[in-house]
């Protein structure tokens, strides 16, 4: 006899194999009649193969639990080729800052609300950006903002959470060296030097920083922002601003647009951080895979356009 179908197939990071709370979410939900599979990441790649491995088993949901890297990687798992996924993504936000599930509205740190929720309501489709071919949900930034990113110390962000990339780049103030590009989608085209650049499929990055405030998952579009060379006490109001206030950000010092595609030329190079993934290069194209992946949401939310 074969076995049961699975519900759900569940990629847990390695370090959190041991969390009880974790243990007695599954313990719950499988007394619910939901019929789970565990698996536990032990080195990268690991929850690319486990969605990859469940998508061909079909499996009609692989849930994520872990941080915005476990997110990211699971996707690579379920976007191959630039084809849709007919496989369902769950999060269950366990990580640091947790970006991509707070703007979301998914609970955060609470496995067995995340569950429930997976397991209760049925996924909607959303879309997925392109970074040079590459699949991200959330983010990608370059320049300034994607070096903060990259540098902040794993124990810092375990001590501190989101503030933690915000000290980093106080910390880091002297270092910032604006970065010359040429940014080009239908049309439009900017030239100059950029203090940080962000491409934004979700609304906030880097532990809370709202870059990208009226973005919809579903839209079929990004969202762009364009910090030019502006003088430092303007970028620390910015900074500021995209904390507490995205709304009140001053446009006159901020580049804006919505579009399906970009490509961005950078002559010395730009360091772009693809949630969680540094990506190096010359020259890099984004676009949108639309609605192409179905991802468990609380329904009426407003990071959708239905």
């Amino acid at each position: 006899m074969d076995p049961a179908p699975l519900d759900l197939w569940i990629t847990l990071h390695g370090e959190k194999a041991n969390d009880e709370v974790i243990r007695d979410a599954v313990r719950r939900l499988r007394a619910e009649d939901a019929r789970i599979r565990v698996r536990v990441t032990w080195e990268p790649g690991d929850a690319t193969a486990f969605a990859s491995e469940a998508a061909q088993m079909g499996c009609p949901t692989v849930v994520a639990c872990g941080g915005d890297g476990t997110i990211n990687e699971t996707l690579q798992g379920l976007i191959t080729n630039r084809r849709p996924s007919s496989t369902a993504l769950g999060v269950v936000a366990m990580g640091t800052a947790n970006d991509f599930a707070r703007a979301c509205e998914l609970p955060v740190r609470d496995p067995l609300a995340a569950l429930q929720l997976i397991h209760q309501h049925p996924p909607q489709l959303i879309d997925v950006a392109l970074a040079n071919g590459r699949p991200f949900l959330n983010v990608a930034s370059g320049g300034y903002g994607a070096e903060i990113t990259n540098e902040t110390p794993a124990e810092i962000k375990r001590m501190l959470g989101g503030f933690a990339y915000f000290l980093t780049g106080i910390t880091h103030a002297s270092t910032i060296v604006p970065q010359e590009i040429a940014v080009s989608a239908p049309d439009f085209n900017w030239k100059g030097e950029v203090l940080a650049l962000t491409v934004a499929n979700g609304r906030q990055a880097g532990g809370g920083f709202q870059v990208a405030p009226q973005a919809l998952l579903d839209d079929g579009l990004l969202d762009v922002m364009i910090i030019p060379n502006v003088p430092w006490g303007n970028f620390l109001s910015l900074v500021g601003d995209l904390i507490e206030d995205p709304d009140s950000v001053d446009m006159e010092h901020v580049v804006r647009l919505r579009t399906p595609w970009l490509e961005v030329t950078a002559p010395a190079g730009l360091h772009v951080n693809v949630d969680g993934e540094p990506l190096d290069d010359n020259f890099f194209r984004f676009e949108v895979l639309p609605k192409s992946l179905p991802l468990h949401l609380l329904p009426g939310i407003d990071i959708l356009s239905r």
